[in-house]
Order: structure tokens, then C-alpha cells, then sequence
């Protein structure tokens, strides 16, 4: 009997979560980022690449079921997202945004936590060709894909309408044509990764998430959000927080860590390892 009523209500779990879900209940208040980098299309001292930026809620409780859950962007709305067509000088470590292509995050394989979405690139006489997967379906339907040309003279963004797509891929992507000299996503993700929010004129987890100061601490000690989240929490905070108001913050992620036992333990002793190098790194100039 207990087997079943286990069966039971985890069967009625399943058909109440997406409800729920879908309503933003089962969210954790706290975003975390997610960044997407094509590979680098290499030209002359440029490299030109398609990059996505992405503010999700994780999933929390019932919506967590059975192994984690889905972060918020699968059922519902995301946050925050958009889509761009960059190049970058490898020279004068400049960023150029070209142009703006969506407000979607792009599915993708994964590395290193950082997606590559599906890609493909080809320059011919000045203009820029490029196709990339828009939307990933299993047994639903095709791939979406998004595909565009950019006159590099002319400074000119050119969206391919989808009755045309299968031609412009015949075209310009078809067989005979040279395999381009690419920078791994990866190492496109390094070249630019340090560039601040700022310039690339994008929003921080902070702008979705406001809180008391006290919160903040809190979360720091607690370790909400993600990396990223808690960074942008130091920097917030580092101008008030005193010195000794710091040691108190660390003195409490000690205490909490010693709390723990076991698995827990080690897991929050990995998970604080950045917080805290970034709150001694603050200490030290205090």
C-alpha cells in the first residue's frame, strides 16, 4: 500500500507541477545567468560570432521533482533574454555589437557550463552568411532555424524569411563549399568574458531581483543564486560593508559550513570556495 500511495502521489505531483510552474510558484526568487557562444568566424585581426545572454529561475519544491526540475525558461516566460551578432578585435580587445536578432535563448550542447548553439557561418565578396538553430524539437517537428546575411561595407543586417531559407542554405552552405577557420566556443566564451555588462548594454541578475542589504548577506551566507548572483552581491555590497562587517559574513559561512554534515558539508565548502576568495579579496583592500 505504501508503494502505491508513493506511485499515486508522484503521479499527481507530475500533473500539478506544470500548473504551478507555469504560474511562477515554484521558483527560486534569485536568477542565475546563462550565457550561449558560437564558435568565432576569424577574419583579418576580427572574429565575428553570435552570442546569447539569458536570466532564468530555477525550479524549487514540487516543480523540482523528481531530479532537479526545469529551469523556468522551459515552462514559462524568460526572464530576460537576448541574441546578438558580435564581432570582436582581437588587437584592440574591442567589442562591436552589430546587431540585435532576438529576445530567445538558443538551445545548444553544453561545456564548461557555457552553450555553443548550432552554427554555421560563410563570407563571400564583403557579406556575412549565417545560419543558427532558433528552437530545438524531439519528436514535435523540425529545428527552427534563423538564418541572415551581413554586408560588412555597409554595416547591414538582412533576416532571410522562412521560404526562403532552404534555398539561401542550398546556396551559400550547400556542398563544395570550404569548411571557414573557426575559434572554439569556448575560447570565444574566454576572449570575452571579462567584458563588462555595461557595454554590451545588458541587464545583471541584481536588476530582477531587489532586495534589503540584510537580504543580500543572507544570501551570501546561504549561498542563493548562482556564482554569478553572489558576485554581483559583493560588488553591491563591498563599498558599505566594513571590515569587520565582512569578517562577521565569513565568520557565519564557517559556522554554517561546521553546522553540516557529511555530503552537505563538502558541498557547501565547494559552493562558497569563490564567495569567499571574493569577500577575503575585498577584506584585503578594506
Amino acid at each position: 500500500m505504501k508503494n502505491r500511495a508513493a506511485i499515486v502521489s508522484a503521479a499527481l505531483a507530475l500533473l500539478i507541477a506544470p500548473a504551478f510552474v507555469s504560474a511562477g510558484i515554484f521558483f527560486e526568487k534569485e536568477p542565475f545567468t546563462s550565457w550561449g557562444f558560437s564558435p568565432g568566424y576569424k577574419t583579418g585581426d576580427k572574429l565575428y560570432f553570435i552570442a546569447n545572454y539569458a536570466l532564468r529561475r530555477r525550479a524549487k519544491g514540487i516543480a523540482a521533482f523528481p531530479d532537479g526540475g526545469i529551469p523556468k525558461t522551459i515552462f514559462a516566460k524568460t526572464i530576460f533574454a537576448k541574441t546578438y551578432f558580435c564581432s570582436f578585435d582581437t588587437v584592440e580587445n574591442k567589442l562591436d555589437i552589430l546587431a540585435h536578432l532576438g529576445d530567445e535563448r538558443l538551445p545548444g550542447g553544453i561545456s564548461g557550463g557555457v552553450v555553443y548553439p548550432t552554427v554555421k557561418f560563410n563570407l563571400k565578396k564583403g557579406v556575412f552568411y549565417a545560419v543558427y538553430r532558433i528552437k530545438k524539437h524531439s519528436n514535435t517537428g523540425p529545428d527552427t532555424y534563423g538564418m541572415f546575411s551581413w554586408d560588412m561595407e555597409k554595416r547591414r543586417l538582412v533576416k532571410i524569411q522562412t521560404e526562403l531559407q532552404e534555398s539561401f542554405f542550398e546556396e551559400h552552405f550547400g556542398r563544395g563549399e570550404a569548411e571557414p577557420e573557426m575559434l572554439a566556443h569556448y575560447k570565444m566564451y574566454r576572449l570575452v568574458k571579462e567584458i563588462p555588462l555595461e557595454e554590451w548594454g545588458l541587464p545583471t541578475v541584481l536588476d530582477y531581483c531587489k532586495k534589503s542589504d540584510s537580504a543580500y548577506v543572507k544570501d551570501l551566507i546561504l549561498l542563493r543564486g548562482d556564482h554569478s548572483y553572489r558576485r554581483f552581491v559583493i560588488d553591491k555590497l563591498g563599498g558599505e560593508l566594513s571590515a569587520d562587517g565582512i569578517r562577521d559574513i565569513l565568520e557565519k559561512m564557517e559556522k554554517r559550513k561546521n553546522k553540516l554534515k557529511s555530503y552537505q558539508k563538502l558541498k557547501y565548502e565547494l559552493g562558497c570556495k569563490e564567495t569567499r576568495e571574493a569577500l577575503e579579496g575585498l577584506l584585503k583592500n578594506k
